[in-house]
C-alpha cells in the first residue's frame, strides 16, 4: 500500500513539474529588454544609477547605451568610464556583464548609435563594402572582448533608397560575420538587433522590412515620443491607441498603429519588441485655468530636479509629484494617463495601470515582448514618498505580466558574493605611462581594519577629506583620501604620481601641493561650488550649473544643441554627447549629456586633451 502511495505521489510530483515547465515556458517566450544608460551614473542623489541597482529577473536582455564609432569606423567606447583601466579595474562594461552571474539567463548587448550619435558615421560606414567590413569586424571583436552577448544597432534613422539598401547590406554582412566568428571560436552566436522608428514616414523611407526581418533576431520598436514639447500643445508621449479626432495622416501615430504597421509590412510579430517609456513628456500650460486637457497650448515643462531637461521627466519624479498633490487623469481613448502639478506643469507618462493594458494588448496580439527606455527612469530604489510599490514598479510589472515572475526587492548590491568582472580571452588594454586624471573609482566603505575610528565621517558634511593619521593598513597617506557621504567614509585613491591636496580637495602633482595636511579632516564643502557629491571622481572637478534647451522632435534628423556662454564672449555648443574642450581655457572642459552641458575644471596643473577626451599633462595634451 505504501509502495502504491509512493508511486501515486511520484506521479503527482512529476505532473506538477511538467505543468510548471509548460507554464514557465509559456511566459518565458516573451522578450523583456531594458536599456541601461551609462550617463545615469552622473546624476545626483537618489537619481544616480549604477549597475548594481539591478534586481535579478527584471529583464531577459540588457542593452547598454551606447557604443560609439571612430572616424575610421572602428568601434570604441562612448565614455572612458566604460572601460577598465589600471586605476579602475572594472569599468562599466564589466560591471553590467557581471550581473549575469546573479541572473544566469540574462543576455547583454552593446547598442551602437543613439539619437545623439546622429546619422553621419552610419551613412559613411554603410556606404562601401570596405567600410562596412571595418566596423563589422571591429564591433564583433569589441563586444567579445568585454563580454557582451550581442550587438544592437540604433541608427536614427536611415532615410532614402540608397541608405535603405546600404542598411540591408550592412546587416547581411554583420550576420554573416557573426556566424563565421561563432563557428571559428566555438562560442555561442552573437545576437543581432536594431532599434527602429515608429513613425510611418521614417519606416517607409528607412527600412526594407522583409529583408531586415530575416536578418535580425528582433527589433526594438521605439514606440514613444509620438508627442512632446517640440509641439505647441499637449499630447500623449506613448498612446496605446489613437484618438477619434486624429487626422488621417496621424491615425497610426500610436503604439498599436506602429506595431501593426511593422507587422503588415513583413516583420514577424514574434520579432517585434514593443517599447514602453519609463519617462514622460511635459508642457507648461499657457492658460491653466481654462485649458488643461489634451491639445492645451503650452511650452516645454520646466526642467525637473533630477533629469534636468526641459519637457522631460522620469517616472520616479512623477511619483513624487503625485505624492505632493499633483492630479492624475486617465484618458480612455489613448489608454494612458497624464498629470498636472503646480497648476501648470502638464506631463504625459506611463504608470502601472497603462503598462498592464499595453502588456495585455501585446499578449493578445502575439507580439514578441516589451522593452523599456530606461532602467534608471523607473523608481529603481523605491524612494518615492508614499508609494507602496517598492523598487522598479514599472519594470517589475512587465516581469510579472510577461514572465510570470515575482521579482524581489533585493538589488545586486545587497546580495552576497559579488563576482569579479566577466573574464574574456582578450589581451589587456594598453596602459600609458601618464594615465588621465578623470578616474572612476568604486569606493569601498572603511572598516575597523583600516580606519581606527569607524565614526570618522559621522556628523560631517559630505566632501573629500585628507586621510586621518590614525589610518592603518591602507595605501600611502599622500596618495589616498576619504570621501564622506551620508556619514560613511569611502577610501579613494589618486592616480599614479599624484597626491591628494587637502587644502583644495583634489589630486595634483607633488610639486603643486601647497599644503598637505595629515592628521585631521579638511572639509571641502561641495554645496558651495555647485558640485554634486559624486563618488565617480577620484580627482575633484567643479561642476557648473547645467544648461537645458527644448529637445528636438525625435522623428526628425535635427541635432539637439545647448549653447553655453563662456568667457571671452565665445559660445560652447553641445552638438552631440561626449567630452569636449572648453574653447576659452585649457584647464576646463565640457561633458555633454542629452542636450545638457556640464563644465568641469581639470585638477591643478593639468590641461584637457582632445585626443584622450581627458585631463592630462600639458605637454601631452597639446592645448593651445
Amino acid at each position: 500500500m505504501a509502495s502504491q502511495f509512493s508511486k501515486h505521489l511520484l506521479s503527482l510530483i512529476a505532473n506538477l513539474i511538467i505543468f510548471y515547465f509548460i507554464a514557465a515556458n509559456a511566459s518565458a517566450g516573451y522578450l523583456r529588454a531594458c536599456y541601461f544608460t551609462n550617463w545615469a551614473q552622473y546624476r545626483q542623489g537618489r537619481a544616480k544609477y549604477m549597475p548594481e541597482e539591478y534586481i535579478p529577473g527584471l529583464c531577459t536582455h540588457i542593452l547598454y547605451a551606447f557604443g560609439w564609432m571612430n572616424e575610421d569606423y572602428t568601434a570604441k567606447a562612448y565614455d572612458p568610464a566604460d572601460l577598465p583601466s589600471d586605476w579602475q579595474p572594472k569599468g562599466m562594461y564589466n560591471r553590467v556583464n557581471a550581473l549575469k552571474a546573479f541572473d544566469p539567463g540574462l543576455k547583454t548587448l552593446l547598442s551602437f548609435g543613439g539619437w545623439s550619435f546622429g546619422t553621419r558615421l552610419f551613412q559613411g560606414m554603410s556606404s562601401s563594402e570596405q567600410s562596412r567590413k571595418v566596423f563589422v569586424n571591429s564591433a564583433i571583436s569589441f563586444v567579445r572582448k568585454y563580454g557582451f552577448d550581442g550587438i544592437d544597432i540604433d541608427w536614427e534613422y536611415p532615410s532614402g533608397e540608397t541608405e535603405k539598401q546600404n542598411f540591408n547590406k550592412f546587416l547581411k554582412e554583420l550576420k554573416d560575420a557573426i556566424g563565421a566568428e561563432s563557428y571559428a571560436s566555438g562560442m555561442p552566436r552573437l545576437l543581432m538587433s536594431a532599434a527602429v522608428a515608429a513613425g510611418t514616414e521614417n519606416i517607409d523611407k528607412g527600412y526594407d522590412i522583409p529583408t531586415i526581418g530575416n536578418l535580425l533576431d528582433f527589433v526594438l520598436l521605439m514606440s514613444y515620443d509620438f508627442h512632446g514639447s517640440w509641439e505647441q500643445q499637449t499630447g500623449m508621449n506613448a498612446p496605446l491607441y489613437g484618438r477619434s479626432k486624429d487626422p488621417a495622416d496621424k491615425r497610426l501615430w500610436n503604439v498599436a498603429g506602429a506595431a501593426n504597421y511593422w507587422a503588415e509590412k513583413g516583420m514577424p510579430k514574434s520579432k517585434i519588441i514593443v517599447g514602453i517609456p519609463t519617462y514622460g513628456r511635459g508642457w507648461t500650460l499657457t492658460d491653466p485655468q481654462q485649458l488643461r486637457g489634451l491639445d492645451a497650448p503650452g511650452q516645454a515643462a520646466k526642467a525637473t530636479k533630477f533629469v534636468q531637461l526641459a519637457g522631460t521627466g522620469a517616472y520616479f519624479e512623477f511619483c513624487e509629484m503625485l505624492s505632493k498633490g499633483a492630479q492624475r487623469y486617465f484618458d480612455r481613448e489613448t489608454q494612458v494617463p497624464f498629470l498636472i502639478a503646480d497648476n501648470d506643469q502638464w506631463f504625459s507618462y506611463d504608470d502601472v495601470e497603462s503598462i498592464k493594458i499595453k502588456l495585455n494588448w501585446i499578449r493578445q496580439n502575439s507580439f514578441g515582448g516589451a522593452f523599456v527606455w530606461t532602467l534608471d527612469f523607473d523608481d529603481f530604489n523605491g524612494q518615492c514618498a508614499g508609494s507602496q510599490l517598492g523598487r522598479y514598479p514599472l519594470i517589475r510589472t512587465i516581469a510579472h505580466e510577461l514572465g510570470g515572475l515575482q521579482i524581489s526587492q533585493t538589488p545586486v548590491s545587497a546580495l552576497p558574493n559579488v563576482p569579479s568582472p566577466v573574464p574574456t580571452n582578450a589581451p589587456p588594454l594598453p596602459v600609458t605611462s601618464a594615465p588621465p586624471v578623470i578616474v572612476q573609482s568604486t569606493p569601498v566603505p572603511y572598516t575597523q581594519a583600516n580606519v581606527l575610528d569607524p565614526m570618522f565621517c559621522y556628523g560631517q558634511k559630505d566632501g573629500f577629506k585628507s586621510m586621518p593619521a590614525s589610518s592603518v593598513n591602507g595605501p600611502n597617506l599622500r596618495e589616498a583620501f576619504l570621501l564622506c557621504l551620508a556619514g560613511k567614509a569611502y577610501r579613494m585613491q589618486c592616480p599614479t604620481s599624484l597626491q591628494f591636496n587637502g587644502a583644495v580637495g583634489f589630486c595634483s602633482y607633488p610639486s603643486s601641493l601647497s599644503s598637505l595636511i595629515v592628521g585631521g579632516p579638511i572639509d571641502i564643502d561641495r554645496s558651495q561650488r555647485n558640485t554634486p557629491s559624486h563618488q565617480y571622481f577620484a580627482a575633484v572637478f567643479s561642476l557648473n550649473n547645467a544648461y537645458t534647451t527644448t529637445a528636438p522632435p525625435p522623428q526628425t534628423s535635427s541635432i539637439a544643441k545647448t549653447e553655453v556662454e563662456t568667457s571671452g564672449n565665445k559660445q560652447f555648443v553641445c552638438e552631440t554627447d561626449g567630452f569636449f574642450a572648453d574653447p576659452t581655457s585649457c584647464q576646463h572642459f565640457y561633458r555633454c549629456v542629452g542636450s545638457i552641458a556640464y563644465r568641469f575644471d581639470c585638477p591643478a596643473g593639468l590641461h584637457f586633451s582632445k585626443k584622450l577626451s581627458m585631463c592630462d599633462r600639458p605637454n601631452d595634451a597639446n592645448c593651445e
